[in-house]
């Protein structure tokens, strides 16, 4: 039996980026969830990080993810400053907050969260 003929998608889209600001102070108690970003419904993530810019409190890590799974993203240890890269899951995220969970209480700290994502079904331009 021949192959059933392919249609082709023309249409391309720019990724878009989320990022968000937080210091201790928002995520200052441990081991509850905060949400620290809101993407849209359906997205699919392409990467992300976590740059700290003022360490956080010593012998903490920071957990990134939904409410349905804490480590979605992956769990940050961020007791000095740098750049650590997220955890990507091979699906959508159908649950669009994204949540920092701290293990211990919070006395310092600051980070910019930022993630490259796109939606499945939208285009920017149609590719001739």
């Amino acid at each position: 039996m021949p192959n059933k003929a392919l249609v082709l998608n023309a249409e391309r889209q720019y990724p878009l980026i989320a990022m968000q600001e937080f210091t201790y102070e928002h995520i200052a108690d441990a081991n509850v969830a905060v949400p620290v970003l809101k993407l849209p419904r359906g997205a699919r993530v392409l990467r992300g990080q976590l740059i700290a810019t003022a360490a956080f409190t010593a012998a903490s890590t920071i957990k990134l993810g939904t409410l349905a799974s804490d480590a979605r993203f992956g769990t940050i240890d961020a007791t000095s400053a740098g750049v650590d890269n997220l955890t990507i899951p091979a699906d959508t995220v159908e649950d669009t907050t994204i949540y920092a969970k701290p293990s211990i209480a919070m006395l310092a700290g600051a980070a910019t969260l930022w993630v490259e994502y796109v939606i499945p079904g939208r285009g920017n331009e149609v590719q001739p």
